[in-house]
């Protein structure tokens, strides 16, 4: 079973992301922020990350780059409803910082499925 872990502050958006990748079969870990998040990550690592990029005392950014440094190999969902941050978009910067997709609340969760699937797959876990 392919483990997440779901870093997301947003308790009833986590929820419903967690239920709807529990049903597809997929073992889920959760997190309110980054410096848990990489707590978990750290003693359990998953095979896929997905996190938002605003989140309270860690935030996404740092918590991609943390993640890439110590696993360079670990696969990551960038996900965030905020487009604009003083002039950066934050999301795009996800993805220089080293996340392979990104996505901007709301998303089509079939979008989000696929994203998923295609980064979980035997191909993609070199």
């Amino acid at each position: 079973m392919k483990r997440i872990l779901l870093i997301e502050d947003d308790t009833n958006f986590r929820f419903g992301l967690k239920e709807l990748l529990a049903q597809k079969g997929y073992h889920i870990e959760e997190a309110g922020d980054g410096e848990i998040g990489l707590e978990k990550y750290r003693a359990h690592p998953a095979d896929l990350v997905i996190t938002d990029i605003m989140l309270p005392k860690k935030g996404g950014l740092e918590t991609i780059l943390e993640l890439k440094k110590e696993t360079p190999h670990v696969k990551i969902i960038a996900m965030s409803a905020q487009r604009n941050t003083f002039g950066v978009d934050s999301l795009e910067s996800a993805t220089v910082f080293g996340a392979n997709h990104i996505l901007y609340k709301p998303f089509d969760l079939d979008v989000f499925l696929d994203m998923v699937q295609s980064l979980l797959a035997p191909s993609n876990n070199a």
